[in-house]
């Protein structure tokens, strides 16, 4: 017995040490990002303006749609290597990473072919609306670039993965912070001399993508035994691949494609180009508070995992009960800040075409951002008790609400717009949706589970001291 608790109080410090250096780096990750958007946004709304800053949001949301429409691998291939880990077996976690990269290169080169057909042969009206039939040949030039930077994000992804995995988020927050602080200059010392969407794409997406290029040579580089090569692929490893592939994409997929991509879809076809950079320029707000947020609960949900296959129940109680209060109290702060400030902050970092360009319906006064910060805060709760979910690797439950929730969203948002509704209508709507929705069920189930599994290891103790009084 002593030697399991020693063994197991070293793992627990492994742990605490891969989940604090996460964070660490993941606040210069995020700085880096948190430049990005301070940069980028003012740059191009005073540069191209608010409507062409929408088309060129509508340009990205839509071929990014893409991306979702394929399986993404990566939470599975982290589950699988993570549980190699434990297991110390080498062997699989070439296998798999084998495996997921294939799959994932294949996967990504369909939805590549598939999303060439499509803007090839439909016009962009017909995609997009009449309102675009201005700059449609702009748009058309873009989307070539969009799509070559997205497929090398898509088949690079499997490395960050990978590092999750190994409980190494660490190396993908350096790598982040490169490409947004690259990202930063590119856009800055270009954009006046190059101001189009083309060269914004470039920009802003081309070295993020370098960066997740550079990350996957740094995993080869410190496991060359990861090399994917076609003599390790595996068959019978697809199957579970894409069987988790499709369940964790729900996880992390749907919400971002009801809220970030079609969303953006809707107010183009309903309102126009310049709602859209309005709903756009909110949305890399959340983004932005997000990604601080990201900082601790990206490695969380590894470490969870781990936890969980150690059956430390101990530690993910303590944990949990920690990271909800803090990201309560993160949520309230920041939405004080938005009622408070938000006008007079958007004025000055946006520009007054800000409120300038766009009809009465999509003026964020205090109502609207009040409407706002509601929907930020029950994300912030759905967010952190989905990680500590999917960490207890209650996947399905998670996937099932997430699609309910996703078509319930879509439906009254679709009504809303088509009847005249307004910013603060379609906030406030999202927000009573994931309310009554995923940020109530996650905790309860979260808390159902911990409870459930804590009292089984106490029973179980209880038994093996019984038995050996005996």
């Amino acid at each position: 017995m002593a030697s399991a608790t020693k063994s197991d109080s070293a793992e627990e410090r492994v742990r605490n040490r891969s989940l604090k250096l996460a964070v660490v780096t993941a606040a210069v990750s995020k700085c880096g990002g948190m430049i990005l958007r301070l940069v980028s946004i003012p740059i191009a709304t005073r540069v191209l303006g608010m409507e062409m800053f929408g088309v060129y949001t509508t340009l990205t949301i839509a071929v990014w749609l893409f991306d979702t429409l394929h399986i993404g691998l990566g939470p599975a291939l982290a589950r699988m290597i993570s549980r190699a880990v434990v297991k110390e077996d080498r062997d699989r976690e070439i296998s798999v990473f084998s495996t997921a990269f294939i799959v994932t290169a294949t996967l990504s080169t369909i939805a590549a072919i598939a999303a060439v057909l499509v803007f090839s042969f439909i016009p962009i009206t017909t995609l997009f609306g009449e309102e675009y039939a201005s700059v449609a040949p702009e748009m058309k030039s873009a989307i070539w670039i969009a799509l070559a930077i997205l497929f090398i994000q898509s088949v690079c992804s499997t490395a960050e993965m990978a590092h999750d995995g190994y409980q190494e988020t660490r190396v993908n927050n350096s790598t982040g912070a490169m490409g947004s602080v690259l990202a930063a200059i590119t856009l800055a010392s270009g954009i006046w001399f190059f101001p189009s969407i083309a060269f914004l794409l470039i920009a802003v997406n081309g070295p993020i993508a370098l960066a997740k290029l550079v990350n996957l040579i740094v995993l080869i580089k410190r496991r060359p035994w990861l090399l994917p090569a076609k003599k390790f692929f595996q068959r019978k490893l697809v199957k579970p691949l894409l069987g988790d592939g499709i369940r964790f994409s729900v996880t992390y997929l749907v919400s971002a494609l009801v809220e970030y991509n079609l969303m953006v879809l809707l107010i183009g076809r309903f309102v126009g180009p310049a709602e859209v950079g309005v709903y756009q320029v909110m949305i890399q707000i959340h983004f932005g508070l997000n990604s601080i947020a990201y900082m601790y609960t990206g490695p969380l949900w590894p470490a969870v995992m781990d936890a969980k296959g150690r059956n430390d129940w101990s530690w993910i109680q303590r944990t949990t009960r920690k990271s909800q209060m803090g990201i309560f109290a993160f949520a309230v702060f920041c939405v004080t800040c938005m009622v408070v400030l938000g006008p007079w902050l958007l004025t000055l970092w946006v520009g007054e075409r800000f409120y300038q360009e766009v009809g009465p319906a999509f003026q964020m006064n205090r109502e609207a951002l009040l409407a706002f910060g509601a929907y930020f805060a029950v994300h912030m709760s759905r967010h952190i008790n989905q990680t500590i979910a999917v960490g207890l690797d209650l996947i399905n439950f998670v996937c099932i609400v997430l699609i309910v929730e996703a078509l319930l969203m879509l439906g009254t948002a679709m009504f809303l717009l088509s009847n005249g509704g307004t910013v603060t209508s379609l906030f406030t709507s999202m927000a009573v949706v994931i309310g009554i929705c995923s940020a109530w069920l996650f905790a309860v189930a979260v808390r159902k589970t911990i409870r459930q599994k804590s009292a089984d290891m106490e029973l179980q103790d209880q038994r093996a001291a019984t038995i050996k009084e005996l």
